[in-house]
């Protein structure tokens, strides 16, 4: 990522590239982390990891979702 970065250095405001590699080095700390905590989950139980976070995604897709009807409702119309 970081030889992408530099690819665009005489294209790009200095300040921007530097954000860049900020954002690179922060997000790879992230993913670090994140990869540590699905170390420990013991390789038995890993389906269900996987099943849970899969259903975790369906429930904010659904969130996400316009509800219809629901203002109109509210206002006693419909």
């Amino acid at each position: 990522m970081h030889e992408n970065v530099e690819q665009g250095r005489p294209l790009y405001n200095p300040l921007i590239i530097s954000m860049l590699h900020l954002k690179i080095v922060a997000c790879q700390q992230s993913l670090m982390v994140l990869k540590n905590g699905l170390s420990s989950i013991p390789p038995e139980i890993t389906h269900v990891h996987q099943r849970l976070v899969s259903l975790r995604r369906c429930i904010r897709a659904c969130e996400a979702k316009p509800k219809v009807g629901v203002a109109s409702d509210r206002h006693g119309h419909g």
